[in-house]
């Protein structure tokens, strides 16, 4: 999959960097590379009006402990 021209990448580096109208080239489900004019995909999506975030883990769920 490719994502052209991401408007901004929130990076969960050291520095929390902001990415602005990058590509986003993802292989085997993973993040292969992030760069400009990136090709290699017949999955083509432009986000150039968008956003990408980390994925968000729901990490503050109460139970009753049955599942």
């Amino acid at each position: 999959m490719l994502i052209k021209n991401a408007r901004f990448i929130l990076t969960q580096n050291e520095n929390r960097d902001i990415l602005e109208k990058k590509d986003i080239l993802i292989f085997d489900d993973k993040i292969y590379e992030i760069g400009n004019n990136l090709h290699g995909d017949d999955i083509v999506i432009d986000a150039s009006d968008k956003i990408i975030i980390p994925g968000l883990i729901n990490c503050h769920t109460h139970t009753n402990g049955i599942v």
